[in-house]
């Protein structure tokens, strides 16, 4: 898959939580939240980028793409490293 950026990327990175989880409920959305954009990240790191996202969008990427979990971006960083930095649990380090 190519890196592009997708309208589910658009649609988390305008912050549109419900348009988000609706898109997610399409095929077009299925198959994009395994697509990264042009700096290597999936759907699922841009809504960890942002310490805002609600806990259903999270779940809804996860249940859509279990293994973006563990993808690392082009910065070398995994979703879940990204939350713990943005949301508040924690450093780099960890």
């Amino acid at each position: 898959m190519g890196l592009t950026q997708t309208k589910l990327h658009h649609k988390i990175l305008k912050q549109s939580w419900s348009s988000t989880i609706a898109h997610l409920h399409t095929p077009s959305g299925l198959r994009s939240c395994r697509q990264r954009n042009p700096m290597g990240d999936l759907p699922l790191h841009l809504a960890c980028y942002s310490g805002v996202a609600p806990p259903s969008v999270i779940r809804e990427l996860v249940l859509a793409f279990p293994e973006a979990v563990g993808v690392e971006n082009g910065e070398g960083y995994t979703p879940c490293q990204l939350a713990r930095i943005n949301y508040g649990g924690g450093d780099e380090g960890g």
